[in-house]
Formats: structure tokens, sequence, C-alpha cells
């Protein structure tokens, strides 16, 4: 049974056409019509994926924490970044994804570590990590854990 406010036909046609995973919510009403849908079909399917693209997000309230300096943590993040940008002289906007992936993922391991310091708590990290649920499924380019609890997904976006 699907928890989706789609008719049974609906998504049968979508699983007709193959239109699935992540995807589907980034179609618009015009690539459904692509896919031979009828056009009322199409405008229903295309408000769908916009609200559920949206709606799903929960909210959350902004922490911060301060990081003095002197920690450990910072320090080694700063280093590995200053690294970096020697090697490779720059990076902006228009940097490979690699590349701006070595600096995501320098800030990130540094974060948990901080945050592990701070509050106890035993956090790991999963590159590539694939999700699978009724709300979503998708890899993800990476993965915060808690224990086997899936607290926390990062997407590398370029703009």
């Amino acid at each position: 049974m699907h928890t989706t406010s789609l008719s049974e036909t609906a998504i049968k046609i979508l699983e007709e056409k193959e239109v699935n995973d992540r995807n589907f919510l980034d179609l618009s009403q015009k690539e459904f019509e692509h896919h031979e849908m009828k056009l009322r079909l199409a405008k229903k399917l295309a408000k769908f994926a916009r609200l559920k693209n949206t709606d799903k997000i929960p909210l959350f309230s902004l922490q911060t924490h301060e990081i003095q300096e002197s920690n450990k943590h910072f320090k080694y993040c700063m280093a590995e970044i200053l690294v970096r940008l020697k090697n490779y002289d720059t990076l902006v906007i228009d940097s490979l994804e690699a590349m701006r992936n070595e600096y995501v993922v320098t800030i990130l391991h540094i974060a948990i570590n901080i945050i592990r310091d701070s509050t106890r708590e035993e956090l790991s990290t999963r590159p590539e990590y694939e999700i699978i649920n009724d709300d979503s499924t998708g890899q993800v380019d990476f993965a915060i854990k808690k224990a086997e609890n899936l607290i926390c997904v990062i997407e590398d976006k370029s703009e």
C-alpha cells in the first residue's frame, strides 16, 4: 500500500514508465508529458513532486558552538585546508566536485571530532551512503550516523 496521495493508476503509470527514485522529485510537467502522460496527470504529478520535495524537510533550530582557535581539531583542519589551497592554487565555484569534496570531507571529519569531544557521543560517517526508506530512496554524498541511527545526510551542491 502506498502512503502517497496519488491514485493506484498514477503509481502504476510511473512504474511502467520507470519514473522512480529521487529523479521523480526533479521532474517538471513537460518531462511528465514526455513520458506520454496526459496533461491532467502530468500537472498533478508535477505538483505532487514539488510538494513532496519540500514538505519532508524537518524544521530545526540552528545551534552554534564556538570553536577556539587553540582547539587541536580546528588547528588540524586549517592546516589541511591551507595545504590543499597551496597545492590546488585556488578553490572556486566551478572547481571539480572531487576537488570540492576534499574540503568538505576535511571539514566534515573535523566537525565530527569536535562534536564527539564535546558531547561524548559516538558518531561515524558513511560516504556515498544508500538510503532506502518509505519517504525517500537514493544515494547521498555523506551520511552521519549515531550508533545505527541516521542523523544527517549531506549532498554536495556547487551553487
